[in-house]
């Protein structure tokens, strides 16, 4: 088996080019992994292995397999917040774009899409996370009903799109959400 680290035929590297590629080895690792089995079938030692690294690196950058998803989970989330930013003009969010914005995003990320409901990480969560890191939004208890009701529509038509090969445009899966649910 050909590791992620073997396969990028590292040699020397600094301390923080090290620890960077140490972290995107081991989540590569887990995406293959995740792709092949279930994730609560993953093991640490198949995601060491698969991914070149020694145990001790993998316990220098994350306590569990959980928190290598976290990761990938915040890394999505920060997607969807750059596509969010793109869209926001500083008063008014044009809705139609950022929801282009993010599907295009998604549609360049398709794996971590999947990933992450595969792992049925709390896609509210990254919603939540990228209005956060965007505006600092802090929301009514009403206003986050709403919003994870939007989500969660939204969610769905999104992974249905994705698991369908993702056929139609961005602008016509835009429209799609538009009509269908009030953001």
């Amino acid at each position: 088996m050909e590791t992620e680290l073997k396969k990028r035929q590292v040699l020397r590297l600094s301390n923080e080019a090290s620890h960077r590629l140490t972290k995107e080895c081991i989540c590569t690792a887990l995406i293959f992994l995740m792709e092949k089995q279930p994730f609560e079938k993953i093991t640490i030692t198949s995601i060491i292995e698969r991914s070149g690294v020694s145990r001790a690196a993998f316990y220098r950058n994350y306590s569990s397999k959980e928190d290598v998803m976290k990761e990938i989970f915040a890394e999505v989330a920060n997607l969807l917040s750059a596509s969010f930013n793109k869209a926001f003009n500083g008063q008014e969010i044009d809705k139609m774009q950022w929801l282009m914005e993010a599907l295009t995003s998604i549609k360049q990320n398709r794996e971590m899409s999947i990933l992450i409901q595969k792992a049925n990480l709390p896609y509210t969560d990254i919603f939540d996370s990228a209005l956060g890191n965007s505006l600092g939004l802090v929301l009514t208890q009403e206003e986050k009903y709403r919003a994870h009701g939007a989500y969660s529509a939204m969610w769905t038509i999104v992974m249905e799109w994705v698991q369908n090969g993702m056929v139609e445009s961005e602008e016509k899966m835009a429209q799609i959400i538009l009509d269908t649910i009030v953001l």
